[in-house]
Protein backbone atom coordinates (compact mmCIF):
# COMPACT_ATOMS: atom_id res chain seq x y z
CA UNK A 1 0.00 0.00 0.00
CA UNK A 2 1.38 3.19 -1.04
CA UNK A 3 1.17 5.73 1.74
CA UNK A 4 1.86 9.85 1.24
CA UNK A 5 3.20 11.31 4.09
CA UNK A 6 5.83 14.83 4.94
CA UNK A 7 9.32 14.27 3.64
CA UNK A 8 12.10 13.15 6.30
CA UNK A 9 15.79 14.55 6.19
CA UNK A 10 16.12 10.75 5.66
CA UNK A 11 14.26 10.89 2.30
CA UNK A 12 16.37 12.81 0.50
CA UNK A 13 18.40 10.51 -0.95
CA UNK A 14 15.69 8.84 -2.50
CA UNK A 15 13.91 11.37 -3.75
CA UNK A 16 17.08 12.75 -5.82
CA UNK A 17 17.19 9.19 -6.66
CA UNK A 18 13.89 9.30 -7.88
CA UNK A 19 13.93 12.63 -9.37
CA UNK A 20 16.67 12.05 -11.35
CA UNK A 21 15.86 8.58 -13.22
CA UNK A 22 12.22 9.61 -13.68
CA UNK A 23 12.67 13.21 -14.64
CA UNK A 24 13.94 15.71 -17.69
CA UNK A 25 15.44 17.91 -15.44
CA UNK A 26 16.35 17.59 -11.78
CA UNK A 27 18.21 18.75 -8.47
CA UNK A 28 21.56 17.53 -7.36
CA UNK A 29 21.90 16.48 -4.29
CA UNK A 30 23.13 20.07 -3.45
CA UNK A 31 20.72 22.56 -4.63
CA UNK A 32 17.76 19.94 -3.32
CA UNK A 33 19.38 20.12 0.24
CA UNK A 34 19.54 23.83 -0.15
CA UNK A 35 15.93 24.08 -1.68
CA UNK A 36 14.28 21.31 0.71
CA UNK A 37 15.70 23.01 4.18
CA UNK A 38 13.92 26.31 3.06
CA UNK A 39 11.59 27.60 5.62
CA UNK A 40 9.09 28.04 2.74
CA UNK A 41 9.56 24.68 1.21
CA UNK A 42 6.79 22.02 1.33
CA UNK A 43 7.57 18.35 0.45
CA UNK A 44 5.49 14.82 0.58
CA UNK A 45 6.40 11.19 -0.87
CA UNK A 46 4.82 8.58 -1.78
CA UNK A 47 6.40 5.36 0.26
CA UNK A 48 5.50 1.74 -0.20
CA UNK A 49 7.24 -0.88 1.67
CA UNK A 50 9.82 2.08 2.82
CA UNK A 51 10.93 2.59 -0.59
CA UNK A 52 10.16 6.06 -1.97
CA UNK A 53 8.34 6.12 -5.27
CA UNK A 54 6.97 9.55 -5.85
CA UNK A 55 7.33 13.01 -4.24
CA UNK A 56 6.40 16.97 -4.70
CA UNK A 57 8.17 19.46 -3.80
CA UNK A 58 6.87 23.31 -3.65
CA UNK A 59 7.37 26.89 -2.15
CA UNK A 60 4.89 28.52 -0.25
CA UNK A 61 3.71 32.26 0.06
CA UNK A 62 1.70 33.42 2.85
CA UNK A 63 -0.98 35.73 1.25
CA UNK A 64 -0.81 38.83 4.15
CA UNK A 65 -3.81 38.73 6.27
CA UNK A 66 -5.10 36.09 4.76
CA UNK A 67 -4.91 31.56 5.42
CA UNK A 68 -4.37 31.02 2.00
CA UNK A 69 -1.08 30.47 0.44
CA UNK A 70 0.08 30.85 -3.06
CA UNK A 71 1.58 27.52 -3.94
CA UNK A 72 4.29 26.91 -6.70
CA UNK A 73 5.20 23.35 -7.53
CA UNK A 74 8.88 22.84 -8.75
CA UNK A 75 9.19 19.51 -8.89
CA UNK A 76 7.15 16.37 -9.16
CA UNK A 77 7.60 12.97 -9.63
CA UNK A 78 6.70 9.14 -9.78
CA UNK A 79 8.87 6.44 -10.55
CA UNK A 80 8.19 5.37 -14.04
CA UNK A 81 6.97 1.90 -12.95
CA UNK A 82 4.23 3.15 -10.30
CA UNK A 83 2.89 6.03 -12.98
CA UNK A 84 -0.89 5.67 -13.91
CA UNK A 85 -1.39 4.65 -10.69
CA UNK A 86 -3.03 7.81 -8.76
CA UNK A 87 0.34 8.58 -6.98
CA UNK A 88 0.90 11.89 -8.63
CA UNK A 89 -2.69 12.64 -8.57
CA UNK A 90 -2.80 12.08 -4.65
CA UNK A 91 0.77 14.36 -4.05
CA UNK A 92 -1.51 17.40 -6.01
CA UNK A 93 -4.67 16.43 -3.26
CA UNK A 94 -2.38 16.37 -0.37
CA UNK A 95 -0.91 19.61 -0.95
CA UNK A 96 -4.20 20.91 -2.04
CA UNK A 97 -5.71 19.79 1.32
CA UNK A 98 -3.20 21.37 3.58
CA UNK A 99 -2.15 24.41 1.98
CA UNK A 100 -5.69 25.53 0.02
CA UNK A 101 -6.08 25.91 -4.01
CA UNK A 102 -3.69 29.11 -5.00
CA UNK A 103 -1.11 26.53 -6.79
CA UNK A 104 1.01 26.99 -10.05
CA UNK A 105 3.71 25.19 -11.97
CA UNK A 106 5.72 25.68 -15.07
CA UNK A 107 5.86 22.63 -17.68
CA UNK A 108 7.49 22.03 -20.69
CA UNK A 109 5.76 23.13 -23.67
CA UNK A 110 6.50 19.53 -25.46
CA UNK A 111 5.97 17.71 -22.22
CA UNK A 112 2.38 16.60 -23.31
CA UNK A 113 1.79 13.97 -20.83
CA UNK A 114 2.89 16.30 -17.98
CA UNK A 115 0.35 18.57 -19.20
CA UNK A 116 -2.38 16.24 -19.96
CA UNK A 117 -1.60 14.72 -16.22
CA UNK A 118 -2.32 18.34 -15.05
CA UNK A 119 -5.02 19.45 -16.79
CA UNK A 120 -7.09 16.14 -15.79
CA UNK A 121 -5.38 17.56 -12.26
CA UNK A 122 -7.87 20.18 -13.14
CA UNK A 123 -4.74 22.80 -14.16
CA UNK A 124 -5.12 25.16 -16.73
CA UNK A 125 -2.39 26.68 -19.06
CA UNK A 126 -2.12 30.40 -18.05
CA UNK A 127 0.50 31.50 -20.82
CA UNK A 128 3.34 30.77 -22.28
CA UNK A 129 6.67 31.47 -21.26
CA UNK A 130 9.64 31.88 -23.66
CA UNK A 131 12.99 30.32 -22.89
CA UNK A 132 12.14 29.31 -19.85
CA UNK A 133 14.63 26.33 -19.97
CA UNK A 134 16.88 28.03 -22.13
CA UNK A 135 19.81 27.22 -19.73
CA UNK A 136 18.73 23.14 -19.22
CA UNK A 137 18.01 22.00 -22.87
CA UNK A 138 20.33 21.98 -25.54
CA UNK A 139 18.99 21.84 -28.84
CA UNK A 140 15.00 21.40 -27.93
CA UNK A 141 11.98 23.47 -27.26
CA UNK A 142 12.85 25.82 -24.55
CA UNK A 143 9.47 27.11 -23.90
CA UNK A 144 7.36 26.47 -21.03
CA UNK A 145 3.40 26.65 -19.98
CA UNK A 146 2.56 28.25 -16.53
CA UNK A 147 -0.54 25.99 -15.49
CA UNK A 148 -2.81 27.02 -12.05
CA UNK A 149 -5.35 25.32 -10.60
CA UNK A 150 -8.67 26.02 -11.85
CA UNK A 151 -10.69 26.83 -8.53
CA UNK A 152 -13.70 24.42 -8.49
Amino acid sequence: MIKIREYTFYDINQIVKCGKNNLPLFYGIFDMLINIFNTNQICYVAEENNNICGFIIAEYEKIEGSKIFNIHIQSIGVNKNKRCKNIGSRLIERLKQNYHKQISLYVKKDNIRAISFYKKNNFEVIKKKINYYKNYFKNESNDAYLMKLIKL
